[in-house]
């Protein structure tokens, strides 16, 4: 029971990521066909991407957790919060420890956090230029969005099923 509910999880949280990687990349779009950003990013654009990446990741989990089939076993609070910490922790290690290739596959859509609170808006020549610990806050804060509206939507189910 407890492999299926750990396979379900994760699999949200796949799709969590991916669901707000594609609204970054719908945002980006548009602002390139309403020609806002021709020569490259802008401050506008950059904060904007990092906007909608997190309202994204909030959005999805808490729709994510909120749906869901009647006969499926629902996630109790005590384990979304036991998945996302595994998840933090694992994340965290990586991090730490492993290669700059393997930091930017699983933290994509917390880079241009780091990237903005490193150089202020400014040009980066490398991604390798940014210290880890700016990765950890964009990191921390993309886990502390799937926890809270996790937690929300879990409790939206509950009390539309009462």
């Amino acid at each position: 029971m407890m492999i299926k509910k750990t396979g379900s999880f994760l699999m949200r949280y796949i799709l969590i990521l991916f669901i707000a990687g594609l609204a970054t990349g719908l945002l980006s779009l548009i602002l390139k066909v309403s020609r806002v950003t021709v020569q490259g990013p802008t401050t506008f654009s950059t904060l904007s991407g990092i906007i909608t990446y997190y309202m994204a990741v909030s959005m999805a989990s808490f729709f994510l957790f909120k749906m869901g089939r009647r006969e499926q076993h629902p996630f109790t609070s005590m384990e979304v919060t036991l998945f996302v910490s595994i998840i933090f922790i694992t994340q965290m290690v990586l991090l730490f420890t492993g290669y700059w290739s393997l930091d930017w596959w699983f933290a994509n859509g917390s880079l241009s956090l780091a990237n903005y609170l490193y150089t202020g808006g400014g040009y980066l020549e490398s991604f390798r230029d940014i210290p880890r610990s700016y990765l950890f806050i964009g990191l921390a804060l993309e886990d502390i969005c799937v926890l809270v509206f996790s937690q929300l939507g879990l409790r939206q189910r509950t009390s539309l099923q009462k």
